[in-house]
């Protein structure tokens, strides 16, 4: 029965044929980089070192199993490209130790969004690894492109000029791509339809305006499904499989998902590993009992979890295997899918995966990295220590236990000290600027100059002004650290900038009187206070 007060906008059709999906992907291009930024699009969990390192290792552990003297590396949905980047600085570190089979690869952000890629294109930190051959940009629209451009150097991979070996990371992609939904009642198939309505003052013109999405309701309409629902002969019989296995339920099929992965494994001569996480289901007795689901909305986009199970269940139908974790998360699923190879031949693919998904999980980090955060009184220095090398020196751990770290390096340790300024450079070697609120820079610079090495401090207050603007505190850090380094020409002009921003600023003041009575007398140590 319809809703007298709600306009029915689509209904009758596969949810795979819907509208909605279209929309999504001009959602993406029209936004571009600020769909990570502003939180609408989660990244935090699949998007750090700890992860980073995670999945390298993984690359490095297929590359090893399968003998590759070249691959490519194609990061799908690739957003603001900073998990590519750490990815890449993890693989590269392999590199020089010996650790990766081979050092003919090369690591590819791509994204539907054109924005996405001219951002990646001028990104300072970016720029250098493509000169090195490391890195590449592509726009990729996964169900209308059948091969990938290379931007920086030109090349073209497709089916006629494949790539040796393929290696795909995923990283809430599939959630994004066109699925469909069954139903079975009584051991009989049903197709899912989504009626699609909107309240009748909704504030949007049409099917062709993406702020319709935040404005849908979805609810369901069934009807008997067909004998082959699709044109893929081990996929029907998967979904004959799960017909007479699961009992009354819902479960979905990621047919965006596997045109896709068929569509990129015919640009490679070996197949591909598929490094994914997302939210799903990973196991087929984790799809028992399910209702048809709502649609997940985060503002005009939207997301349905991944049938892991039956995605790996198809990849080793073709001749592949699926590694899963044991648990299910809730939160986040990392699997590994080979579409080519007999599982015993990549020991120490299972291995990688099992260490870096199975043992302890980007969750498992994601649970113990919160608790700290949260913790009161602060973590002590040591345990601050510690929490940054098992995130693989995440510049964003660092962050939030900064004061921690700061107001505890008075009465550390040596041995804690100089754990300290091992660290601290590699954290920053770490740093991937977006235009977002945390000023590592300015956070790495502080903890250098309560440490005492003014020299180390004085370039990261300067990326911290250069990437963040101009601040009177910064400006006086930056003022107190030159004149400790023997600069004090340069010391009183930072001094002049700071008090230029905030003529009132009480510690500049001080500061100005302090360096009037000479300094230079002082056991050079920052003045009491440190500013904040």
């Amino acid at each position: 029965m319809s809703n007298p007060n709600r306009s029915v906008v689509e209904r009758d059709l596969p949810l795979s044929q819907s509208f909605i999906w279209n929309l999504q992907a001009k959602f993406y291009e029209s936004l571009g980089i600020d769909a990570w930024l502003s939180g609408v699009v989660p990244s935090k969990i699949t998007c750090n070192s700890f992860i980073a390192r995670s999945y390298a290792r993984q690359i490095a552990a297929y590359l090893s199993d399968v003998d590759a003297e070249n691959v490519t590396i194609l990061d799908l949905g690739a957003g603001h490209g900073r998990f590519g980047f750490l990815c890449v600085q993890h693989l590269r570190e392999m590199m020089e130790a010996g650790l990766l089979k081979t050092k003919n690869w090369r690591y590819v952000l791509t994204d539907v969004a054109e924005r996405n890629v001219e951002y990646w294109q001028q990104h300072e930190a970016l720029i250098p690894l493509a000169e090195e051959g490391l890195l590449d940009f592509a726009r990729f629209e996964a169900g209308v492109d059948t091969g990938v451009d290379l931007r920086y150097s030109g090349d073209r991979i497709d089916a006629e000029n494949k790539t040796e070996h393929l290696v795909l990371v995923a990283n809430y992609f599939f959630d994004s791509l066109p699925i469909d939904y069954f139903q079975v009642k009584n051991s009989e198939l049903f197709e899912g339809c989504p009626v699609l309505s909107v309240s009748e003052d909704a504030d949007c013109d049409d099917k062709k305006d993406s702020a319709i999405i935040k404005e849908l309701k979805m609810t369901w309409e069934t009807r008997p499904a067909a004998e082959q629902p699709y044109d893929l002969s081990e996929l029907n019989e998967l979904i004959k499989d799960f017909q007479y296995s699961l009992g009354d339920t819902a479960f979905n099929v990621p047919i965006g998902s596997i045109e896709t992965i068929q569509t990129l494994d015919a640009i490679s001569e070996n197949g591909s590993c598929i490094i994914t996480a997302d939210k799903g289901y990973t196991h087929r007795n984790q799809l028992q009992g399910k209702d048809l689901p709502s649609m997940v909305q985060h503002g005009s986009c939207f997301s349905f979890s991944v049938n892991f199970s039956l995605l790996g269940e198809w990849i080793t139908s073709r001749g592949g295997f699926a590694l899963h974790p044991k648990f299910r998360d809730g939160a986040l699923e990392v699997s590994t899918l080979v579409t080519q190879g007999k599982i015993e031949d990549y020991p120490n693919t299972q291995f990688a995966y099992s260490e870096g998904a199975g043992h302890f999980s980007p969750s498992d980090f994601r649970n113990i990295s919160r608790k700290a955060a949260d913790q009161s009184p602060l973590p002590d220095l040591r345990h601050c220590l510690s929490l940054i090398r098992l995130s693989s020196y995440e510049p964003n751990t660092l962050y939030t236990l900064r004061r921690a770290i700061r107001r505890q390096i008075s009465d550390a340790s040596d041995r804690e000290k100089e754990a300290l300024l091992e660290l601290l450079p590699r954290v920053a070697n770490l740093y991937f600027h977006m235009d977002d609120d945390r000023d590592i820079p300015f956070a790495i610079g502080q903890i250098y100059q309560k440490l005492g090495n003014y020299d180390l401090a004085i370039p990261f207050f300067q990326d911290s002004i250069k990437l963040f603007g101009d601040d009177e505190v910064t400006w006086l850090n930056l003022s107190i650290c030159l004149f400790h380094s023997d600069q004090k020409s340069e010391a009183a002009e930072c001094l002049e900038k700071s008090l230029e921003l905030s003529p009132s600023f009480e510690k500049a003041h001080v500061w100005k009187q302090k360096m009037a009575n000479d300094l230079e007398k002082t056991d050079r140590k920052p003045i009491s206070g440190q500013i904040q």
